[in-house]
């Protein structure tokens, strides 16, 4: 009988040992499910997983929501300043961010920060905000992925990983978006990413990454994108300097005319000489007339000063301006045909200002001065009738 009370206290406690870790068990789960998620955690790396529209509902269940830094913007907010404020809110909770961004009654507003919230998370996970841009409605998606491009630049090495993942998903639209990146990159002067990921691009769309990269290269360190020219397979080297000259071109025409004379002669030292002038001679005339008196005279001048003549006109440039120009031509043959073309227009607008300019240029020879004689007659205008208008 004895015995009998031992027994029942191991039970006992047998009992009791399995109802408490039960208990426990129980308790272990429910703390799981309850407790939010901490930051960084799998409510923002891994939303890429859950539907697209469930993003922003899903964040606020799981977590204390995020105050709404949205509420009180205007219109009058730049782009910097907006991106300042999406990267806060974004710190906490992209989804929520997204949420607040569409909840904006302004239309224009609205866009303007959904951009600047999908731009600040790419910053943070560009994986997470390219995925989130690809699975939009097809009419906003273009907007979306160019913000996610513009803040994955961030990372540069995340950015080129995803694009290449694309292009080897979809060659085609992995192309389009592989654009998209190199505009991004080459905006922000990260070039030496641009090219790695131009070194990837498909064959046919590789040659117009080329030329976005190096026209920008061009327009901004042209130098340092020389030196990058001849790291290139010499199939695409021409195409290349032809988008950089453009570039150059563009803000720093004289720097470019300057470069190309030091270039040997030959095709490339030509292309950037013609390409210098033509943007000179449109952005500062007077400018380029000094410089042209400025070096020694040359056969290769003499072509691109002629060329340069026949492709512009009144518009472009004023006839007195364009004088000077001839005036640098050493060719006589050139100067005579160069001398003609601008006469011949400058007689229909003004023949008297055309005539008199004639008279007085010492550097017109009386052969070219008869043979303008002639011109004005047989546009009916000779030159004692200029005079008298």
């Amino acid at each position: 009988m004895a015995r009998f009370p031992r027994l029942g206290v191991k039970v006992l406690t047998a009992i009791l040992v399995a109802v408490l870790a039960l208990f426990l068990a129980v308790w272990s789960v429910f703390l799981n499910r309850s407790a939010p998620p901490a930051p960084g955690g799998d409510a923002v790396s891994n939303s890429a997983k859950a539907p697209v529209a469930d993003l922003p509902r899903a964040a606020s269940k799981t977590g204390a929501a995020t105050p709404d830094l949205f509420a009180d913007i205007h219109g009058a907010l730049t782009a910097e300043e907006l991106l300042a404020l999406a990267r806060r809110v974004v710190a906490r909770s992209p989804a929520q961010a997204i949420a607040q961004a569409r909840a904006q009654g302004d239309a224009a507003l609205r866009e303007r920060l959904l951009f600047a919230v999908v731009q600040a998370w790419a910053e943070l996970d560009p994986r997470a905000a390219v995925n989130w841009a690809l699975r939009q409605d097809e009419a906003a998606r273009f907007a979306h992925l160019e913000a996610a491009w513009n803040g994955a630049i961030v990372q540069p090495q995340t950015a080129l990983q995803i694009v290449r993942e694309l292009i080897a998903e979809n060659p085609e639209t992995g192309a389009a978006f592989g654009t998209a990146l190199i505009g991004a990159l080459s905006g922000s002067g990260k070039f030496a990413a641009a090219i790695q990921l131009a070194n990837d691009a498909p064959a046919d769309a590789r040659a117009g990454w080329l030329q976005n990269i190096f026209t920008r290269w061009g327009a901004s360190r042209p130098m340092e994108g020389l030196q990058t020219l001849d790291t290139l397979e010499p199939s695409v080297r021409d195409a290349a300097f032809a988008a950089l000259t453009e570039g150059w071109a563009a803000g720093d025409p004289s720097g470019l005319a300057a470069h190309a004379m030091s270039l040997p002669t030959g095709p490339r030292r030509e292309l950037a000489l013609n390409t210098a002038l033509a943007n000179w001679s449109l952005q500062d005339p007077a400018a380029m007339g000094e410089w042209l008196n400025a070096i020694p005279a040359s056969t290769e001048l003499d072509r691109a000063v002629a060329q340069l003549i026949t492709r512009t006109d009144s518009v472009n440039r004023s006839p007195e301006v364009a004088m000077t120009w001839i005036e640098t031509i050493d060719d006589p043959d050139l100067r005579r045909q160069s001398l003609r073309h601008v006469m011949r227009q400058w007689i229909e607008s003004d023949a008297t200002a055309a005539w008199e300019f004639c008279e007085r240029a010492a550097w017109i020879n009386d052969a070219d001065r008869e043979d303008l004689r002639q011109d004005l007659a047989a546009a009916n205008r000779s030159p004692s009738a200029a005079k008298e208008e």
